[in-house]
């Protein structure tokens, strides 16, 4: 029993290690080929970004080719739900990269205005998108970056605000079973 406590506290410390010191912190992250769903919370530290800064991206810290990012610049469907008090902007949300942009393939969050340093950004997106968009064998690891540079090649000028590891499916799977399997453990002593 106090192999599978230790096996488990090691496991979560692997999956999400470096989230607990971000300033944003992203949870419940999960991705499939048509729909993205996470938790995001804590505060826009600086710099300000030179340009887009209504937008949170989502970057794929490894490029792969062809990229996690199937189908380039599709908005989300009408599924999209934000339940912070921040508001999105009605025309695109959410919205997927290019395959080809250099600096590894992305989605983007988008706000109706402009964000500001030490803003508050808290609440939960679920959203939808056209079939094909994703690869999500094709990403273990996402940075959360404010704005951009506005060279149109690269984040570099904005504001890097976390990274986060995106469990692979066999992980997350792995992880639930033994919460299951402890959870039924308790009940039977």
């Amino acid at each position: 029993m106090k192999h599978l406590i230790f096996a488990g506290a090691l496991m979560e410390i692997l999956l999400f290690a470096g989230e607990a010191s971000a300033a944003i912190s992203v949870s419940n992250f999960q991705i499939t080929t048509t729909t993205v769903s996470f938790n995001i919370s804590g505060t826009l530290s600086g710099p300000l970004p030179l340009q887009s800064a209504r937008t949170l991206f989502f970057v794929n810290t490894v490029p792969a080719s062809p990229g996690f990012v199937l189908t380039p610049f599709v908005s989300s469907s009408s599924s999209q739900i934000w339940t912070g008090s921040q508001i999105l902007d009605s025309s695109y949300p959410l919205f997927t990269g290019s395959p080809s942009f250099s600096t590894g393939d992305y989605f983007g969050m988008a706000f109706a205005s402009n964000l500001s340093v030490g803003e508050i950004v808290s609440g939960s997106v679920f959203a939808t998108f056209a079939s094909g968009t994703f690869d999500p064998t094709a990403v273990s690891a996402i940075e959360l970056v404010w704005g951009t540079s506005g060279d149109g090649s690269s984040f570099s000028g904005g504001s890097s605000q976390t990274t986060f590891a995106v469990p692979e499916p066999s992980s997350s799977m792995l992880f639930g079973l033994f919460g299951l399997g402890l959870a039924t453990r308790r009940r039977r002593s």
